[in-house]
């Protein structure tokens, strides 16, 4: 599997997660001394921020409706 790969599966996975299940989530990577790095606030270098692609919407110019 590769490191983009398990980057999205994971990312899909917390999507799915009630409120509850995520706060345990975070509390449990808190608790492992390899990830709890990753949850500190300050970083050092750049963060990578996904953004929404909007890219092609409306490109067709068709309308939402279909004419009869």
């Amino acid at each position: 599997m590769s490191a983009g790969h398990a980057y999205e599966e994971l990312h899909h996975l917390v999507d799915r997660l009630s409120p509850d299940q995520a706060r345990r989530l975070l509390r449990l990577v808190k608790t492992d001394p390899e990830l709890a790095e990753a949850t500190e606030e300050e970083r050092s270098g750049p963060v990578r921020r996904r953004r929404l692609s909007i890219a092609g919407i409306g490109a067709s110019g068709e309308g939402d409706r279909q004419r009869s």
